[in-house]
């Protein structure tokens, strides 16, 4: 990619860049969907922890399949 080519690329972009990160950072970018969505993700209770050293029965794992992410990642990481 030539340099010139390169420069108005990014000049054509921070216009755009700059007009968006207003909102996103309040969250105005997001669709109502999504917004209900994470709230009920939000309100569904946790899957509780099984204890240590012992594994998770199929019923904590379908939970744990229903959780948000990073409620994923720490069940699956107590699992190992």
């Amino acid at each position: 990619m030539c340099r010139k080519l390169a420069l108005a690329a990014t000049a054509l972009m921070l216009p755009l860049v700059l007009a968006a990160t207003p909102a996103l950072a309040w969250g105005l970018g997001k669709p109502a969907a999504a917004t209900a969505a994470a709230t009920n993700a939000a309100s569904t209770p946790a899957a509780p922890a099984p204890a240590a050293g012992s594994k998770a029965s199929a019923q904590d794992r379908a939970a744990a399949d229903r959780m948000d992410p990073l409620g994923r990642a720490a069940f699956w990481a107590s699992q190992v």
